[in-house]
């Protein structure tokens, strides 16, 4: 007969290793999703990022592919609400992705939101702050500015 001490050790052993093979199955699908995204296949690539954030994995560098994938495909309010956790995280990120957030917010008209992100990436890269020209009066002025010039 075993003892309880073994079967207790037992059941442990097989979750951990039930733990390990999810966790690698987990590493696979992540890996799958990087190729596709690799290859630009940004469809393919956001629809694996998105069933590996459904089921539970919330890395940024996942969000981040995620909205890029949303972004490159001109799914905006997808793409912004991905580059939110991300933004949110307060994790140090490429200034890239700062300009394709404020885009995003611009295209689902969070135009303030924009603008503020867009401060933020003028401080990061240092260039001239264009920031105000993101705002919705501003946006709204060009806009009618521009109308009617074609029929």
């Amino acid at each position: 007969m075993i003892s309880q001490k073994i079967k207790t050790t037992l059941v442990v052993l097989c979750i951990c290793l039930l733990q390990i093979g999810g966790l690698n199955a987990q590493d696979k699908k992540v890996e799958r999703a990087n190729e596709e995204y690799n290859k630009f296949a940004f469809i393919e690539a956001g629809k694996l990022y998105k069933n590996l954030v459904d089921k539970g994995n919330s890395s940024l560098e996942l969000y981040t592919k995620l909205g890029n994938c949303y972004y490159f495909n001109g799914q905006y309010p997808e793409a912004a609400d991905s580059y939110a956790k991300v933004f949110n995280s307060a994790q140090s990120v490429d200034s890239e992705f700062y300009f394709r957030y404020a885009q995003a917010l611009n295209n689902v008209k969070k135009y303030n939101e924009a603008a503020a992100v867009m401060k933020k990436y003028y401080a990061i890269t240092g260039k001239k702050d264009l920031s105000e020209d993101w705002k919705e009066q501003k946006l709204l002025a060009d806009i009618q500015k521009e109308s009617g010039r074609y029929t």
